[in-house]
This record gives structure tokens, C-alpha cells and sequence, in this order.
């Protein structure tokens, strides 16, 4: 009976010791998760949140690796594409087509699929487009319809994005325009702490997904 005793303290001695490493466990993961700053970036579609999300990754994450390059490049030809082709339909809305100097171009970038494969060939044609004095004269009333602002960084250096070598680099990803579906999240080390920012779809259709973003949010 007393052996039958000994061997239940034992047992008990073993629980205990295992429900105090647990304890000491989630009391480190909290103290971890209390010091942690957690940045979470909301706002309308079109609003910057992307973009400011993506400049911290390039202040304070890893380079861009040679993966996220070739997703990328498709990303930028798609912007590159679809934004003239924008202007192209507003040129038309705003009666400035009689302006137009490069018709043929003009046409051909219309019709164009935005699924389209970029190469050489159309990239001059959107070059030339990009300083037709009717593009150019639609461009500067954007104030009037929707378009993707920072692309005229990308038409103004066609000359490199255009060429068959071309790896996007991280500013050109800055630039880079595409909806933010569901959360992103990205983690950060600066001066000892630890950042956690999340991006979230701006578009109404993703907003329900924000609620639980919330809990414990630093800023």
C-alpha cells in the first residue's frame, strides 16, 4: 500500500512538472506576442495600402528573390498593357481620337488582349502611343477617369522593360499595380522589435475578411 502511494506522488510529481513546462511555455508565447508590434494597413481600393506595404518589405526585408522577379515581370507587361489600353478608351470617351497620330498603333494596342504576351514589337507601339499627342492629350486629363497613376514610370522606360533579358527590380515592383486578394502578411526586424504588417484587399467584397486582423493591433 505504501509502495501503491509512492508510485501515485511519482505520477504526480510527473504531471506537475509537465503542466509547469506548458504553463512556462504559453507564458513565453505571450510575452512574445505582447512585444511584438502588429501594423495592419486598411483603407478603400486604390488607397496606397500596397504600396506601402511593399516599400517597407524593400526598406526592411530580404531582396527580392530571383522568383518573385519572373512573378512580377508578368505583372508589370499586364499593367503596362492594360493602362494604355485605358487610355485608349478614354481617348475615344473624351472625342480626342481626331488627335491621334499613330492610328494603326492605335488600333492594334485596342484590340489587344490584356492577357497578351509583350515583346519588342508591341512594346513600340505602346512607346509610340505614349507620346501621340492624342494619348498624351488624354493623359494629362487622368484627372477624369481612373488609371493607375505610377505607370508612367513604366512607359517612360520602355526601352529596358521591353527587352528580352528583362528581371523586374525592386523599384519596378514598387510600381507595380495588383488587387490585393484576402491578407498578406510580411515580418520585419527593426532596431530589436519585432513588426508584423498586414496588407488587406481594399475591394468591399474582401472586408469581411478584416474583423479578426484586429485583435491585439498596434496601430
Amino acid at each position: 500500500m505504501g509502495l501503491c502511494a509512492s508510485q501515485m506522488a511519482d505520477g504526480d510529481k510527473v504531471a506537475y512538472a509537465k503542466s509547469r513546462e506548458i504553463e512556462a511555455k504559453n507564458e513565453e508565447a505571450h510575452r512574445v506576442e505582447q512585444e511584438k508590434v502588429k501594423l495592419l494597413l486598411l483603407g478603400a481600393g486604390e488607397s496606397g495600402k500596397s504600396t506601402v506595404f511593399k516599400q517597407m518589405k524593400i526598406l526592411y526585408g530580404a531582396a527580392l528573390t530571383e522568383e518573385e522577379k519572373r512573378h512580377c515581370t508578368p505583372i508589370i507587361y499586364n499593367n503596362v498593357v492594360t493602362s494604355m489600353k485605358m487610355l485608349i478608351e478614354q481617348c475615344q470617351e473624351l472625342k480626342l481620337k481626331a488627335e491621334v497620330v499613330c492610328v494603326q498603333d492605335f488600333e492594334d494596342i485596342r484590340t489587344l488582349s490584356d492577357e497578351a504576351e509583350v515583346n519588342p514589337v508591341i512594346g513600340q507601339k505602346i512607346k509610340n502611343l505614349w507620346v501621340d499627342p492624342g494619348i498624351v492629350a488624354t493623359w494629362n486629363r487622368r484627372a477624369e477617369f481612373q488609371i493607375i497613376e505610377s505607370v508612367k514610370y513604366y512607359f517612360n522606360d520602355l526601352d529596358r522593360i521591353m527587352r528580352d533579358d528583362y528581371a523586374a527590380t525592386q523599384q519596378d515592383m514598387l510600381y507595380a499595380r495588383v488587387r490585393t486578394s484576402g491578407i498578406v502578411e510580411e515580418r520585419y526586424q527593426i532596431d530589436g522589435a519585432t513588426f508584423v504588417m498586414y496588407d488587406v484587399g481594399g475591394q468591399r467584397n474582401e472586408r469581411k475578411k478584416w474583423i479578426h486582423c484586429f485583435e491585439d493591433v498596434t496601430a
